[in-house]
């Protein structure tokens, strides 16, 4: 009588699996382009709505759902630097995307005139 009622509940556990979550779909390098520009524009800081030269290189599927870019731009006397990842993953049945980035910002003008403190640095998990 019981090894039904075990079997469902087993069942039921191996649909919410930890591995469930990881069957999503790949993401393509344009899109996840996409996703990053969303993130860094999210973040007034940076500057990166507003920012001149960006460049997205040295792009990679870290897996088939994560991609890590290298990116730069410059504001005004600081140049950004620094690495995106972006990354899909289903909860509950819908597709979520996700971010993290290292930004240095490096204010060229303060390093000219010898000041201090010239080089800030943003980090996102």
């Amino acid at each position: 009588m019981r090894a039904p009622v075990i079997a469902v509940l087993l069942a039921a556990t191996m649909l919410l699996a930890p591995s469930a979550a990881l069957a999503v779909r790949g993401l393509p390098e344009k899109e996840a382009k996409h996703y990053m520009k969303k993130a860094l524009k999210q973040d007034d800081e940076l500057g990166f709505r507003w920012a001149y030269g960006k460049d997205f290189s040295g792009c990679k599927h870290v897996n088939k759902s994560r991609v890590r870019c290298k990116v730069e731009w410059f504001l005004g006397d600081i140049d950004y630097k620094g690495r995106v990842t972006v990354w899909l993953r289903q909860f509950r049945g819908e597709l979520w995307w996700y971010y993290a980035y290292d930004i240095k910002g490096i204010n060229r003008y303060c390093q000219d005139v010898g000041g201090k403190n010239c080089i800030r640095h943003w980090h996102v998990d």
